[in-house]
């Protein structure tokens, strides 16, 4: 609620323009699949997601009201993003390597990032422990 978008706009959803980041062509149809279903984050915009391996997610961001493609991810990540359609607030846990699969407790950094200016500042971090499939404790 501290990053609120006031406008959604109701709008025809032009063609995915792929020439618009260096890696949309070779995602092209993961993005064009999730422009189908319209803005799903920070008013008009849509985040496409897609797996890059077991424990790694990958993505970019789509404009629907211009069909515009940003990369503006620099990790992956291990266990997955969290945003809504009426807020610019991003929250992810990135991947690493050194992340170990199999353990009780994984200790995961998650990351806070407000939408601006086409770019996923980030604005916060703090170090959680995963407990269990969908529990963290966070410090």
């Amino acid at each position: 609620e501290d990053f609120p978008v006031t406008e959604i706009p109701k709008t025809e959803f032009p063609e995915v323009d792929i020439n618009s980041s260096p890696s949309a062509r070779e995602f092209r149809g993961a993005l064009r699949y999730a422009a189908q279903d319209g803005p799903n984050f920070a008013g008009h915009y849509t985040v496409a997601e897609w797996g890059c391996g077991s424990t790694c997610q990958a993505g970019m961001i789509i404009d629907i009201a211009t069909g515009k493609v940003y990369d503006p991810f620099t990790e992956a990540t291990s266990r997955g993003t969290d945003y809504k359609l009426n807020s610019n607030l991003f929250v992810t846990d990135p991947y690493s390597d050194d992340t170990p699969l199999v353990e009780e407790i994984i200790r995961i950094p998650v990351k806070y990032y407000v939408w601006k200016d086409n770019k996923l500042l980030q604005i916060y971090q703090e170090e959680c422990s995963l407990i269990s499939d969908d529990k963290y404790i966070c410090k």
